[in-house]
């Protein structure tokens, strides 16, 4: 699989490629994975870069003041977490109120690290 956005110089040649067949089970690639918890967040935006490379250039709506609103699904709440965390203070989640929670004791538990 390639991330088409990552290709950047492309050529059309002549070249011809034969098709393989794909087995039944390959075919449904990530069915099992589904991304029902839907998260609203606020990034700043000095990381749309980021947000364009993972999820494309209409995946956030600009508010007035410069900030990127998104409304994305998540497999789980620690996957959500995880992504939320690696923008450092680039972020606030909005909601709901239990994923907010999570983030403020992660955020306590990773603080707690460093003061002891």
């Amino acid at each position: 699989m390639y991330k088409l956005r990552r290709l950047w110089n492309r050529t059309v040649t002549d070249d011809i490629f034969n098709m393989r067949e794909i087995p039944e089970e390959k075919k449904q690639f990530g069915s099992h994975m589904t991304d029902d918890y839907i998260i609203p967040a606020v990034y700043d935006s000095s990381v749309k870069y980021r947000l364009v490379e993972e999820y494309g250039h209409t995946c956030f709506t600009e508010q007035e003041d410069g900030k990127l609103y998104t409304e994305w699904g998540f497999t789980t709440q620690k996957d959500a977490v995880e992504w939320f965390l690696s923008f450092g203070n680039k972020i606030k989640v909005l909601a709901p109120p239990e994923m907010v929670e999570i983030m403020k004791s992660t955020l306590d538990s990773i603080k707690n690290l460093y003061e002891s």
